[in-house]
């Protein structure tokens, strides 16, 4: 599956900060098969330092549910969040 991802930035104080969003371009044929998609569609936002050419911060996270991906009643939910800090 191809991934759609949707990107916008601010620079503010030396800090550029990018917001991330990703989705897929077209859905798979059964909720099934979106179950290891999941772990690949994260959201968040990186701050990069631009004087220091380097990455300040980063948080990253994934929050999703799939209902009924195998039958009535089922439910599956992945949830990750990568966070990562300069150590100054």
């Amino acid at each position: 599956m191809d991934e759609l991802s949707d990107v916008s930035y601010e620079v503010e104080d030396g800090l550029a900060t990018i917001a991330v969003a990703t989705g897929l371009l077209k859905q798979p044929d059964s909720k099934a098969e979106m179950v290891p998609l999941l772990q690949k569609l994260p959201g968040g936002e990186l701050v990069f330092d631009v004087q220091r050419g380097r990455l300040h911060s980063a948080r990253l996270v994934i929050d999703r549910e799939i209902l009924e991906h195998q039958g009535e009643g089922s439910s599956y939910r992945f949830q990750s969040t990568y966070t990562e800090q300069v150590a100054e």
